[in-house]
């Protein structure tokens, strides 16, 4: 198995398309726990987005 996880705010289309690449991907991605994009291909997002502490807690355990 391969862990792969994506750490920035992925179209799903994108994100279905690395799923499709093999059934021994582990994808990691969750959309709510990413800044939103301000404008199309924006991978920073807002300056004032900051995630809960529960939300970095599943984050930095998914960067584990």
């Amino acid at each position: 198995m391969v862990t792969v996880m994506i750490g920035s705010y992925f179209e799903e289309e994108h994100v279905e398309r690395i799923r499709g690449v093999s059934e021994r991907l582990q994808m990691l991605y969750r959309e709510d726990l990413v800044p939103p994009p301000r404008w199309p291909g924006n991978h920073v997002g807002p300056p004032d987005w900051c995630r809960s502490e529960e939300g970095e807690e599943e984050f930095l355990a998914m960067l584990g």
